[in-house]
């Protein structure tokens, strides 16, 4: 696994077989979810960032950061590894073995990126999903297909995860009432719908609060967390407002590897609990790359 503690905060604060010697390809909205991956459409394929520049990082820096900006996308000392990841998956998924043929420099070699959305698309930029980002994935695919000639392929796989159920008590959860939920500048506000921030105790530990809250967005806060992927097996599809405190005897994971959600996070007083299971995926195979081409 990648060391999370570079990403840690990010991930808590912010997947299909295809023919060989294909193009890199938008990937699918719910690509986890997903058999085979078709042929992205012709709007799909005709977006592209307007202006993009990709600079070795210097070897004095050793930090790493990317995000999402207003109008477009930017990163300090990133692989094209960490990029390839970034288009196909979301973080909580990324992981070496998802990606297979990687040339060693593709994984070692660290690149400063600064791409802009033209005005044109910036609608379409500022409105996709934060947690199934198309427009940017598919951004980012043209860049590396236009500046590495990159093509690829997808092979099915299975990675261990878990699946968050009710337990035999029922869900300890309280249906939210919009007009209590006041937004407040603290406040996160969640992908999947809800809000929601963290409080600091005197012994140490953090809890968070939701407000508003769909259980899609308790698994995704769960899923980037733990450092693995979460399937929503509830049955759940109101809005809550509950507290989510760390469990009495947590494991911490400060490494990136696969945690189980319950034994980081409190989830019987919620009436909740995880069960191991399979949870399907591709591995990306590299047929072609190149290092960048010169701005």
């Amino acid at each position: 696994m990648f060391d999370s503690r570079p990403f840690a905060f990010f991930c808590i604060a912010a997947l299909l077989l295809t023919s060989p010697r294909t193009p890199a390809q938008a990937p699918d909205k719910n690509p986890e979810n997903a058999a085979a991956q078709t042929q992205p459409s012709s709007a799909a394929r005709n977006l592209s960032f307007e202006v993009v520049s990709i600079h070795p990082t210097p070897p004095q820096q050793t930090f790493i950061n990317f995000a999402r900006t207003p109008d477009g996308f930017r990163a300090t000392g990133i692989t094209l590894e960490q990029v390839i990841l970034h288009a196909y998956f979301p973080l909580s998924l990324w992981s070496h073995d998802r990606i297979q043929n990687v040339p060693g420099w593709v994984a070692h070699d660290r690149y400063d990126i600064d791409a802009k959305v033209a005005s044109q698309d910036l609608d379409a930029w500022t409105h996709q999903s934060l947690a199934e980002p198309a427009v940017m994935r598919a951004m980012l695919l043209s860049m590396l297909a236009d500046r590495c000639h990159l093509q690829i392929h997808t092979n099915p796989a299975e990675i261990p995860g878990f699946a968050l159920t009710v337990d035999h008590r029922g869900a300890s959860l309280r249906a939210s009432t919009s007009a209590e939920n006041v937004p407040d500048s603290s406040n996160m506000r969640l992908a999947a719908g809800g809000m929601a921030h963290g409080e600091k105790l005197e012994d140490g530990t953090t809890t968070w609060h939701f407000q508003d809250a769909s259980i899609a967005s308790l698994v995704n806060f769960l899923s980037n967390s733990a450092h693995t992927r979460v399937l929503d097996q509830t049955g759940l599809t109101g809005r809550y407002d509950f507290a989510l405190a760390m469990a009495p005897d947590r494991v911490i994971n400060n490494h990136g590897e696969i945690t189980d959600p319950a034994t980081v996070w409190d989830l019987r007083a919620l009436g909740l609990h995880t069960v191991p299971t399979k949870v399907p995926t591709v591995n990306i195979v590299i047929d072609h790359i190149d290092p960048p081409s010169e701005n």
